[in-house]
């Protein structure tokens, strides 16, 4: 069992990169954790809300437990641009690792506010979260009446 933060400060420090897969059933799932243990590669096996939903975070997690026991892979379960946090929060008391929480939707001063609530309780969990707090416009998406949302500035995030 390792830790998002763990296998990446360990990837920085050795000087290379983690990949990471989405995946949508089982036979992605299975590829991408059979491939990371042939190659010895930590991998981080990424999952959609849309996925997670049909499946259940439940069903995912034991799938992908037990794939990744069988490969003997190190890898990270995660669900990736998650906008509700009870969704999110069950999906780590369901055995997830991580999660990108996308407080994006909200203003800048809300997005911080949400996502270190979010934060808090995945810490509870043993959980690393993954914070998005600007809108990236989606290809043939169009921009709104308002237009887009102020870009987020550096220095806010840092």
């Amino acid at each position: 069992m390792v830790r998002l933060r763990e296998m990446l400060d360990h990837a920085y420090s050795a000087g290379y990169a983690v990949p990471a897969f989405n995946v949508f059933d089982d036979m992605s799932m299975d590829a991408v954790l059979m491939s990371a243990a042939r190659q010895r590669s930590p991998v981080v096996a990424q999952v959609s809300v849309r996925t997670a939903s049909f499946w259940g975070p439940r069903v995912v997690q034991a799938g992908f437990a037990a794939k990744a026991h069988k490969y003997g892979a190190t890898a990270i379960l995660h669900l990736d641009h998650c906008r509700e946090p009870d969704f999110l929060l069950a999906c780590l008391d369901s055995g997830w690792d991580s999660a990108l929480f996308d407080a994006s939707y909200l203003s800048y001063s809300d997005s911080v506010l949400t996502t270190m609530r979010v934060v808090e309780l995945a810490g509870r969990r043993g959980a690393d979260i993954e914070g998005e707090f600007e809108q990236i416009t989606r290809v043939g998406a169009t921009v709104s009446a308002n237009g887009p949302r102020p870009a987020t500035r550096i220095e806010d995030c840092v």
